[in-house]
């Protein structure tokens, strides 16, 4: 659903249109990520469409096509198969955000959820974040005490 007109380079913004009742918004780019728009628009050489992304036919792509080509290389990446489906990005953000100590907030906020229990189901504890915590946990003495 993403149209050229909802990037703003000067802003550094991009305005996200949610489906299935999700908050709608404006939301920060990262200059990475407006270095690779600028570089994929100006090689797109065309100004017929005002989607932003099109498919190879120069059409604007579809969900069946992304939902396509998300399997394809996910199949190529050796993904489970069970985890070859476009809902794994979302997931993966999620997970990774709150691994990098970012508030169940801004996961709820990002993922454009309503009510922030949608977004707990990706607060599981991770492997990573257990061992981040338990090296924490020995750390904090105040927390922890052993006596012998």
């Amino acid at each position: 659903m993403l149209e050229i007109d909802d990037l703003d380079f000067v802003r550094r913004k991009i305005i996200i249109r949610r489906k299935k009742n999700g908050v709608s918004g404006e939301y920060l780019l990262m200059s990475d990520l407006i270095k690779v728009l600028k570089t994929y628009l100006d090689e797109r050489k065309d100004d017929f469409y005002s989607s932003l992304f099109l498919s190879k036919k120069k059409n604007p792509i579809s969900r069946q096509q992304i939902d396509h080509l998300f399997k394809y290389y996910a199949e190529k990446a050796k993904l489970p198969k069970d985890k070859r489906h476009v809902h794994t990005l979302r997931h993966s953000i999620a997970v990774h955000m709150l691994d990098a100590s970012q508030s169940i907030e801004l996961v709820q906020d990002l993922l454009g959820h309503k009510d922030i229990r949608s977004s707990t189901i990706y607060a599981k504890i991770s492997s990573r974040r257990r061992s981040q915590y338990l090296g924490e946990l020995d750390k904090a003495r105040e927390i922890v005490k052993v006596s012998y």
